[in-house]
């Protein structure tokens, strides 16, 4: 009991998806169905796609550590009344669970459009969240450019798949404590990055 299940197909911008939602989270987002997941890795592999210029078409999917990051911080009552910034938010489970647990605004970014795309329609068509609550934003946790957006937590779940992604989040959350944020990190074992991060910081 609580844990994410699948529902109905739903098409979000071209994309054949499926609702996932926890009964605990009290909350439903949607993902990329297998076929489409098969579509976005052509696309990631294809040097010309404009739809995932990074290549990376693991957004739309939701990952493991998004619903325990969530689940943690819901059931600690951490966000009430915060400023949430999620880094990497794919398909949005964290950060719609905050907006629908008490935070004062929550952030969520993403160097893809289509998870950002995924989590808008979530957002807008699945879940109750109050006016003006949830904002979403391009971020890139490689780009150590980009200033940090004003916030009182960052969060990010999941992100450790790759050393690269490892070391920039490392880094992110180095720069993020030292502005003043608390962070809150989660990813599922076996992690590429994982071992990176933790050189890292």
């Amino acid at each position: 009991p609580g844990s994410p299940q699948l529902s109905a197909k739903i098409m979000v911008d071209g994309i054949e998806c499926t609702t996932v939602s926890s009964s605990i989270l009290n909350v439903t987002v949607v993902e990329a169905t297998a076929n489409s997941q098969k579509r976005l890795v052509e696309w990631a592999l294809d040097e010309d796609s404009v739809l995932l210029p990074s290549g990376d078409p693991y957004g739309a999917v939701v990952w493991p550590a998004a619903a325990t990051l969530a689940r943690y911080l819901v059931e600690t009552r951490s966000v009430v009344g915060r400023r949430i910034w999620e880094v990497g938010t794919g398909t949005g489970m964290v950060s719609i669970a905050m907006a629908t647990s008490g935070a004062a605004s929550v952030l969520a970014t993403d160097y893809e459009e289509i998870p950002l795309k995924l989590l808008k329609y979530a957002a807008e068509n699945l879940n109750t969240i109050p006016p003006g609550v949830l904002q979403t934003a391009h971020w890139n946790v490689c780009d150590e450019s980009q200033e940090l957006p004003s916030a009182d937590m960052m969060v990010a779940a999941d992100l450790l798949y790759e050393p690269i992604t490892g070391v920039a989040l490392a880094k992110l959350v180095v720069r993020a404590l030292q502005n003043g944020q608390t962070v809150a990190i989660a990813d599922s074992p076996g992690r590429a990055g994982r071992l990176a991060f933790l050189l890292e910081v």
